[in-house]
């Protein structure tokens, strides 16, 4: 299963995106202020990632004079087991004379006239569906969707040193096979 298509609307700079990506490697490079990071934050708030780092939707994340936003994902290239995981929210195409399954994941969030302690409450909701209409992703659901994410790298030096909050530590430590192989090393010691 790979990302294949991303729509965000009304996010931050964006007021409409919509990219197609590479089943293998996706560079994204661009001037500062230009939305690379915008882009990603999106993806994240969809998603969710396997930092531990806890993601919150802000009113600054609304492009200016916008209520609402959304950011729609589309997986292509689904294998069966991915299928069977995500049956109920899968939506069949025609590709090629074949009938196919992807999976459509759309975070929309609506600031609101509701205040609390000064801030204004922000609704939001993860569904399925290729217009977003269908039955919400559980969190459970997402997280086999999540990816891990490094913070851009701004000193070298410093930042790829080796430690546990070193960013190999942070690759290797979300990479489920490499905690199975450590556990399993570990017990033969």
């Amino acid at each position: 299963m790979y990302l294949q298509r991303v729509k965000i609307e009304k996010f931050r700079i964006f007021d409409s995106l919509e990219l197609e990506l590479n089943k293998t490697l996706n560079i994204i490079v661009g001037e500062n202020n230009s939305g690379k990071t915008a882009l990603i934050d999106a993806i994240r708030y969809t998603l969710s990632s396997r930092t531990g780092e806890w993601l919150r939707i802000l009113e600054t994340d609304f492009r200016r004079g916008a209520t609402r936003f959304s950011v729609r994902l589309k997986f292509a290239d689904l294998s069966t087991q991915q299928a069977a995981a995500f049956l109920e929210h899968l939506t069949f195409e025609e590709v090629e004379g074949q009938r196919r399954p992807f999976l459509y994941v759309t975070l929309a969030a609506e600031l609101t006239e509701q205040v609390v302690r000064g801030t204004r409450q922000i609704r939001s909701d993860i569904r399925s569906g290729a217009s977003g209409e269908g039955p919400s992703i559980e969190r459970e659901a997402r997280e086999y969707l999540s990816g891990t994410y490094l913070k851009p790298l701004r000193d070298a030096e410093a930042e790829l040193s080796g430690g546990r909050g070193s960013r190999l530590a942070q690759v290797l430590n979300a990479a489920e096979s490499f905690r199975n192989a450590v556990h399993v090393n570990n017990m033969h010691c």
